[in-house]
């Protein structure tokens, strides 16, 4: 690929990637130390490998981007039982050849050396490894959850495929069966003794959606269970049951969500790198209703894809949209642009909405639909068009106006990247623009039922 550009949007890949390659190699050295790679562990593996492809394959550092996307398939048909566990020391030299790789790799990147991606060894050892009768190129991989992280394998080790828990973690933990009103009613456990209680059960597991789920479930019990309290007039213990059932609610949002603080953070931080390095004039602000009272939150496991999108709007915006300051003045605009972002709970769902926009060059409709049109992949005369529908053409995969690669974009990633990035996680693209005023980029972000 040659010699690597200090872009900032490069020097946050390899400082991300860096993070995750370091986690990686604790992960490996903890399955060294144990004498084998369990699938639990592998699973862990599996979740850094897929952030390196992700954010590789963002940066056309194709290298990167198809080791990890073999090793991850690899790691995929262990996860999914479709294999005997590997073989402990092939599976070593494959992931020692992997963290050997992805460390030279980023070491060329912050030295201005050149990037090869000469892969073709760890490759081999991938080719090579045998996962039993069904091996990992010989079906697909099974779709993966959105929520990967949280995954947790429910099979015990003499099981041979995956089965559902025939019992919750959380059965039985409010009430004790072995106590009874004079009605029959089953008497309630005191809140002290369900805390103790779920407090020796959640030691014994990681956090996963079905756990959260599990969770929350036992929150609504515990809202039911007072309800049914009241009517009773068992007034002794409802106000307890009301308290518990808000400080399991609390302790819900406290493991699923996190606020945007760190987000906001790495935006702020990529939109001041990318105006140094091209000379660009303007002015990032963040609206970003937070208070004391007023919070905003969002699932954990959607901060990555949305951290992606967000990264390359700006620079698309730094790049494309925001004019030289020369420009800009013979325009009749002000030497310095204006970026902002602005974050706010949604009125229409439960969730919350972005809006980017900048007082850039705007977006030209006819230029858009004439490299639709070279491309092939108008369906309809062109003259049939409406703006609505123009703008509709960016999210469309590979669509790009660009004839070269611009310094901090137009890598061959465009809106289509950004819309894909966010429908993974739930969400919904807007694109808005008049041509030289700006453009406006709406993203709509619903709460999973989980957090409601």
């Amino acid at each position: 690929m040659g010699v690597a550009k200090k872009e900032p949007i490069i020097e946050i890949f390899a400082s991300e990637a860096g993070d995750s390659i370091k986690a990686f190699d604790k992960y490996m050295l903890e399955g060294e130390n144990a004498g084998k790679f369990e699938r639990e562990l592998i699973v862990e593996l599996a979740k850094l490998v897929r952030i390196i492809r992700m954010d590789s394959s963002m940066l056309l550092f194709d290298g990167i981007a198809q080791v990890s996307g073999k090793l991850e398939k690899l790691m995929d048909c262990y996860r999914d039982v479709r294999a005997e566990s590997p073989d402990f020391e092939s599976f070593r030299e494959v992931l020692n050849a992997y963290s050997v790789f992805i460390h030279s790799e980023l070491y060329k990147l912050t030295h201005n050396e050149k990037v090869d991606g000469d892969n073709s060894e760890i490759i081999e050892l991938i080719d090579h490894m045998d996962t039993g009768v069904v091996g990992f190129n010989k079906l697909p991989t099974s779709t993966p959850t959105r929520r990967k992280q949280y995954y947790i394998p429910s099979k015990s080790a003499n099981d041979t495929a995956v089965v559902s828990p025939k019992k919750g973690v959380f059965d039985g933990l409010l009430l004790d069966e072995n106590k009874k009103y004079e009605d029959g009613l089953i008497k309630p456990k005191t809140p002290n003794e369900i805390l103790s209680s779920l407090k020796s059960r959640l030691i014994s597991f990681t956090i996963t959606d079905d756990k959260m789920e599990e969770i929350r479930k036992l929150s609504i019990g515990l809202e039911k269970l007072a309800d049914e309290l009241k009517a009773g007039k068992k007034t002794d213990v409802v106000s307890e049951a009301h308290s518990l059932a808000k400080g399991v609610k609390s302790w819900v949002m406290d493991a699923r969500m996190t606020d945007l603080s760190m987000l906001v953070s790495k935006a702020k931080i990529a939109a001041k790198d990318l105006l140094k390095h091209t000379g660009k004039k303007a002015e990032f602000e963040v609206k970003l209703l937070e208070d004391e009272t007023h919070v905003i939150h969002i699932e954990k496991y959607k901060t990555a894809n949305l951290s992606k999108a967000l990264t390359h709007l700006i620079r698309n915006a730094v790049d494309h949209g925001i004019e030289a300051p020369t420009a800009r003045v013979k325009a009749g605009k002000k030497e310095e642009g204006h970026i902002r972002l602005e974050i706010v709970k949604s009125d229409k769902f439960k969730g919350i909405e972005l809006h980017f926009s900048d007082d850039g060059v705007g977006i030209n409709p006819d230029k858009i639909l004439k490299a639709a049109e070279m491309r092939g992949i108008l369906l309809n005369p062109k003259e049939s068009y409406t703006l609505e529908d123009i703008l509709k053409i960016p999210f469309m995969t590979g669509f790009t106006t660009r004839k070269t690669i611009g310094d901090y974009s137009g890598r061959g990633v465009g809106l289509d990247q950004v819309a894909h990035l966010i429908e993974e996680i739930n969400g919904r693209v807007v694109l808005k623009s008049k041509e030289g005023k700006g453009t406006e980029v709406d993203i709509e972000l619903p709460y999973d039922h989980i957090a409601e």
